[in-house]
């Protein structure tokens, strides 16, 4: 594990300390406050599909018990639900993240990349 947060956009870091982690947040609301917004919409709907694997997981155990659920669609539904974390959320965040780093690069920038932010 890293010694440092980085900024996905920018390459900035930061100490993996406390106040670095807030630091981090400020730094991506004040210095990308668009990729900011969308990181914090994405993370919403990935905890919503997180927490309908949850509720999923939850809801199919008792009629498994029972035998009522066939263990292979349980098992078709559980791959579904982590492909659609996986495979859909995941490349979309990252496309994201790219774009906005092609963004902030063609921009004119204040924090060189790569430089430490300390508390």
């Amino acid at each position: 594990m890293s010694r440092f947060y980085r900024c996905p956009i920018c390459g900035a870091t930061f100490e993996r300390k406390p106040p670095g982690k807030l630091q981090r947040r400020e730094h991506l609301k004040e210095a990308h406050s668009e990729f900011f917004r969308v990181a914090l919409r994405f993370n919403q709907v990935r905890a919503v599909a997180w927490i309908v694997f949850f509720i999923y997981v939850g809801i199919s155990f008792v009629p498994i018990l029972l035998e009522e659920l066939s263990a292979v669609w349980y098992f078709l539904g559980l791959v579904a639900i982590f492909a659609l974390n996986f495979l859909v959320f995941l490349p979309y965040y990252q496309l994201k993240v790219r774009r906005f780093r092609r963004s902030w690069k063609g921009k004119d920038h204040q924090h060189g990349e790569g430089s430490v932010l300390q508390s």
